[in-house]
């Protein structure tokens, strides 16, 4: 019987920069410890992304005990404290859904809007997290961060590895974003996955993740894929009932604790809680 471990975890701090690579995490209810706490938000009140604005895939992120330093790519330097005090709190929109964030205020906005070349702001939901929806498989009381439908994603190398055998051009996996990967299974096992345990933590599978523009852009030259790929080739075969194409799936959190590279997949086959 092979043996599924986690061979990667990522958290995405700010909702569409770099991500950062860590050897260990907490898990909350929200998914990974700082994943998607903050989010950068245009003139009309809406947060932005890498689909609309692919420079924001360049700035890197390094995690401090105190705070996060931003690093965009001609060496401009940001401090973003990790407890920020008596900010305004605003209501900003996700997908046209109605969210709260406080707002960091104007030097942050500066910093931002120098970098994109537009007015926009930066906001920062934290770890209290908003209501998951129901149509995601959200249950009362499930929470999430600025992330779009879930709070945990997992992709496996070998899923990765046999889309890459399609490709003219492979791909990595920072195209997908994934919080967890994994190694030591199947292609596209995951996808038969509802329930599984790392370590002491606990989680259900509540959807396959479906794929959008997102993919096509690479995070290195912050460019759209011209055959708009690797998408146009998970079109032609990972597309569900309903036509949306999936890779990956996504996770809710059921029983905390902290995850390490290394670990043990355990698949089970009904739910512990």
């Amino acid at each position: 019987m092979h043996r599924v471990s986690v061979s990667g975890i990522i958290t995405y701090p700010v909702k569409s920069l770099a991500g950062v690579s860590l050897p260990e995490s907490e898990v909350l209810r929200t998914g990974l410890r700082l994943d998607r706490c903050w989010a950068v938000v245009n003139s009309d009140g809406e947060i932005i992304t890498g689909r609309e604005h692919p420079k924001l895939l360049g700035i890197s992120i390094e995690v401090q005990e105190t705070f996060l330093q931003l690093t965009a790519p001609d060496g401009q330097l940001y401090q973003l404290t990790l407890y920020p005090a008596g900010e305004e709190m605003v209501e900003i929109r996700l997908f046209k859904r109605i969210v709260r964030g406080i707002s960091l205020g104007s030097e942050a906005a500066h910093w931002f809007s120098n970098y994109l070349g537009v007015p926009c702001s930066l906001v920062m939901l934290g770890e209290q997290g908003r209501e998951m929806q129901a149509k995601y498989g959200g249950k009362e009381g499930d929470i999430v961060s600025y992330a779009d439908t879930s709070p945990l994603h997992v992709v496996s190398e070998e899923s990765l590895a046999e889309l890459n055998t399609r490709l003219a051009s492979p791909v990595l996996m920072h195209r997908f974003r994934p919080n967890i990967v994994v190694q030591g299974c199947q292609p596209y096992e995951e996808d038969q996955w509802k329930y599984i345990r790392i370590g002491d933590c606990e989680f259900e599978v509540n959807e396959h993740c479906k794929r959008c523009v997102f993919t096509t852009i690479d995070p290195v030259l912050q460019q759209k894929d011209e055959q708009q790929e690797p998408l146009r080739t998970l079109s032609a075969y990972r597309k569900n009932a309903a036509g949306a194409v999936t890779f990956g799936v996504n996770l809710i959190p059921r029983k905390l604790g902290t995850l390490q590279v290394g670990q043990k997949i355990e698949v089970l086959t009904e739910r512990t809680w």
